[in-house]
């Protein structure tokens, strides 16, 4: 495809706006950066068709949205957009009003600032400036109102899992109907961590425990053993000869500690059950989860120095990364819906941020109370509470980098739900790896795709 699409500059050259091309990839995610660039999605019901354009730094307010304008706007399913994109030989969404015969509202948030807007060229990488004045000339025969918040204008999150309980305490009494107690534990009805989980918790920590101890607690569990031996035997090892027993599983392929990470992570796949409703267009939650674990145990692989971080955490870390997303739809089932419909239409937030602005607290707040509550290893409660903070330099902070960094990634492939995000060299270098390295993993892990999801598949089941 052309730098940018002929259908954008054949509209804009009608129009007689003046454009330039970025040649940078994608602004990263800070809202400086991002301050004026400009956000398109298109949303539908049943009276039809409605292109919605804002800054990208706020949040489309769904409800607020459709109450002004009388609406039951969701967002169009992936299918029908990339159809309808491909009509039009686009790669992307550019916030071009004049683009479909489609009825457009606008932000007049947008029209706040002079200074140079931003927008999709219509082709992956590629971004455009217009001045804003001619922007204006673009949207002046079309519909304006204000329907977006600003990202940051929300409260920022604490720093500490002990400051989340208070934060919990507030959304849980806000938004569903339970009274306040002396614990929140007592006000929400925690699962119990799993029996099998917790003797696997307990070998963990002893330094004495063996081979023999793991395949005795995994065997007795029959579920937990066959999906062990399932693991182990998968393509993805390529592990010559019939894996017969869970020893097999464990001596030959997997190992000691790697077995004790995924054993646990099965464990609780029972735990908490996937919601029904979810949010369309991102990748199944097992499938996410898998791509994430065999990525992060990828990047330690390749890690150099002698801090080199355990492989069996950060696999696991990987597997729960999401965790809290089950969390979240168990704590608060009557809002679970809402929070996946923002999601749908706001794809150019990060959904921490949607849940912040929805509830008050994030899913991987709610998640890192419960890992505490099951006592879970602080290196998976770090990496898991602050993946989406990568200047945080506490104790075990490389954990949550590594997620930062593997789901950013991930992203660029089309897998997962973190933002797009243009990711420093400093972070490489803080996990002692390279840019080059990171990306030969992804490369790697995006190659043997099939097998990567069998395993997640496997998780499933």
């Amino acid at each position: 495809m052309n730098v940018i699409s002929e259908k954008v500059k054949e509209i804009l050259k009608q129009q007689g706006i003046a454009f330039e091309i970025d040649e940078r990839k994608e602004l990263a995610g800070n809202n400086q950066e991002l301050s004026n660039v400009i956000y398109s999605t298109i949303l539908e019901d049943d009276k039809g068709k409605v292109m919605v354009i804002c800054p990208r730094t706020h949040i489309i307010d769904l409800n607020f949205f459709n109450s002004q304008f009388n609406r039951k706007l969701s967002a169009m399913e992936e299918g029908k957009l990339s159809k309808l994109l491909k009509d039009k030989q686009l790669e992307k969404l550019p916030a071009i009003p004049q683009l479909f015969d489609l009825p457009v509202i606008i932000d007049s948030q947008l029209f706040k600032s002079d200074e140079v807007l931003w927008l999709d060229s219509g082709t992956k990488d590629k971004l455009i400036s217009i001045k804003s004045d001619d922007y204006k000339k673009l949207a002046s025969h079309y519909t304006q109102s204000q329907f977006s918040v600003r990202v940051a204008e929300m409260a920022e999150g604490p720093e500490t899992w002990q400051q989340d309980i208070f934060e919990i305490t507030q959304a849980v009494n806000t938004h569903t109907q339970l009274t306040m107690r002396a614990q929140l534990e007592e006000t929400v009805d925690l699962p119990p961590l799993p029996q099998t989980a917790q003797k696997i918790l307990q070998l963990n920590s002893d330094p004495n425990a063996d081979i023999n101890q793991l395949v005795k607690i995994v065997e007795s569990d029959p579920s937990l053993a066959a999906q062990v031996v399932s693991w182990a035997a998968s393509p993805y090892y390529g592990v010559r000869g019939e894996i017969k027993n869970v020893k097999d599983a464990i001596t030959r392929v997997l190992g000691f500690d790697f077995i004790m990470s995924i054993a646990v992570a099965m464990c609780l796949n029972k735990t908490i059950e996937l919601p029904q409703d979810q949010p369309r267009g991102y990748t199944p939650f097992w499938q996410q989860a898998s791509y994430a674990a065999v990525t992060a145990e990828q990047m330690v692989r390749k890690m150099s120095g002698a801090n080199k971080l355990d492989k069996g955490l950060a696999y696991l870390s990987g597997l729960m990364h999401n965790f809290g997303y089950l969390v979240m739809a168990y704590v608060f089932p009557d809002h679970f819906s809402n929070i996946c419909r923002y999601m749908e239409v706001n794809q150019h937030i990060n959904h921490i941020e949607i849940e912040r602005y929805l509830i008050g607290v994030t899913r991987d707040q709610v998640c890192c109370w419960l890992m505490h509550y099951w006592d879970m290893p602080e290196e998976l409660v770090v990496a898991i509470r602050f993946q989406h903070s990568p200047n945080y330099n506490g104790e075990y902070s490389q954990y949550a980098l590594l997620l930062y960094i593997v789901q950013r990634l991930l992203k660029e492939q089309g897998i997962g739900d973190a933002p797009y995000e243009q990711i420093p060299d400093e972070f490489y270098q803080q996990l002692n790896l390279t840019p080059d390295q990171a990306a030969e993993v992804i490369d790697k892990v995006v190659e043997d795709h099939d097998n990567v999801e069998m395993l997640g598949n496997s998780l499933a089941a």
